[in-house]
């Protein structure tokens, strides 16, 4: 059973400890740096913190683009913006070691 749990923001640390991950086998959250919250380069220096020796599951994250609109990859809404979202993201996800998907 898996379920996405809130993720507190504290700076640049996220941490997951909603009580309901006691009762799940996989951890699930949603992560939009760099869209609904701070800038894309700060996921370069986010740190999770998981309460639970559970694998984790990121269930949504990204940013949105309008589909041949282009500019600088300041600018939302290009997709220049939601590529440079991607990169910082990923780089981020990939040093969280119990992400499993």
């Amino acid at each position: 059973m898996t379920a996405a749990l809130l993720v507190r923001t504290e700076g640049h640390d996220k941490y997951i400890d909603d009580s309901l991950g006691e009762a799940l086998d996989v951890i699930g959250a949603n992560e939009y740096i760099g869209w609904y919250e701070q800038r894309p380069e700060d996921a370069d220096t986010t740190v999770w913190h998981i309460a639970y020796n559970k694998p984790l599951i990121v269930s949504e994250f990204g940013a949105d683009a309008k589909a041949g609109l282009h500019g600088a990859e300041s600018e939302r809404w290009t997709e220049e913006y939601q590529a440079n979202v991607f990169r910082h993201q990923i780089g981020m996800l990939n040093r969280i070691p119990q992400l499993r998907a």
